[in-house]
């Protein structure tokens, strides 16, 4: 298992409607971006920590988050 640390840091909020989602592998497929959407808001912080653990250091992703999840060392 490879080492993580990371602070997660949303500098602006996407505006995409969820109606441009479709279920895909590990969330959403987002329409607009391309890229996975992750719901976050549901997972600990070692559920966190083991998703980014688990996925390739280049995996192209979006997520939703609690606002206490962000801005902060894991």
């Amino acid at each position: 298992m490879k080492a993580v640390s990371f602070e997660i840091q949303i500098p602006t909020n996407c505006t995409v409607s969820e109606s441009n989602f479709r279920p895909h592998e590990n969330g959403n497929w987002c329409l607009s971006c391309q890229k996975t959407v992750v719901d976050f808001t549901g997972m600990s912080d070692a559920d966190i920590i083991r998703f980014f653990q688990d996925i390739p250091l280049d995996a192209q992703l979006c997520g939703t988050w609690r606002k206490d999840q962000l801005n902060k060392s894991f």
